[in-house]
C-alpha cells in the first residue's frame, strides 16, 4: 500500500502516492458501493446530513481493518514524525457530485491526520493553499493535521469517489463514527 511516496511541500508536508489497492480490491470497493448514491456537496461536506460512514457496512470491514490497524498507524506516524497509534479512526466514503464544491478551510484540530484515497478519475479535486490536484484512480495524498493546513475543492467538473480517513484525538465529539 501507498507506492511511489513523495512529500511534497504546498505550504505544509503533504504526501501524495498511487497504487493504493491491488486490482481486485479496487475492482471489489467499486462494485460495492455502486448502489449508493451521489450527493452534491456545498460549502462545507458536515452540512450534509446522509454521509457514508464504512464502519457500518460489513463489506467495507475489510478496508476499515486495514486502515485502522497498529501497523498502517505507525508505518504512518514513522512518515510524518507523529504518533497516530492511540488515534481513533474515521473512514467516510465520499461520492461527491459533479459541481460539488468545499469552501477554503482547515480542519478541526482533533483530526490528527487527514488521507484522501481517490476511487475515481477527476480533472480538479482539493486544492491545497493555491495548488491543484487532480484526483487519479487508486492514488491519493495524506497530511498531519495541526488546524492550518488551509484546503478547499472547486466545483468538481464530474463525479468523484474517494475515502477520507482521518485519525483523530479524544476531543473529537461525534464517537458515533468512530471504528
Amino acid at each position: 500500500m501507498l507506492h511511489n511516496l513523495k512529500k511534497i511541500d504546498v505550504g505544509f508536508d503533504l504526501w501524495c502516492f498511487e497504487n493504493v489497492f491491488d486490482f481486485d480490491t479496487l475492482r471489489q470497493i467499486k462494485q460495492d458501493i455502486s448502489y449508493f448514491q451521489f450527493c452534491l456537496i456545498q460549502g462545507k461536506r458536515t452540512d450534509r446530513l446522509d454521509r457514508i460512514w464504512m464502519k457500518n457496512y460489513p463489506q467495507f470491514d475489510i478496508i476499515c481493518n486495514h486502515l485502522n490497524n497498529a501497523l498502517f498507524k505507525e508505518f504512518l506516524s514513522n512518515i510524518t514524525g507523529y504518533d497516530y497509534t492511540q488515534n481513533s479512526s474515521r473512514i467516510e466514503l465520499c461520492l461527491d457530485k459533479k459541481g460539488s464544491w468545499l469552501e477554503p478551510h482547515v480542519d478541526d484540530p482533533a483530526k490528527k491526520f487527514t488521507m484522501q484515497i481517490y476511487l475515481s478519475n477527476c480533472t480538479n479535486s482539493t486544492t491545497f493553499v493555491s495548488n491543484n490536484t487532480i484526483a487519479k484512480e487508486n492514488s491519493g495524498w495524506f497530511f498531519h493535521n495541526t488546524g492550518t493546513e488551509l484546503h478547499s475543492l472547486s466545483p468538481l467538473e464530474n463525479d468523484r469517489i474517494s475515502i477520507i480517513l482521518n485519525y483523530v484525538d479524544n476531543n473529537w465529539k461525534d464517537k458515533s463514527v468512530l471504528i
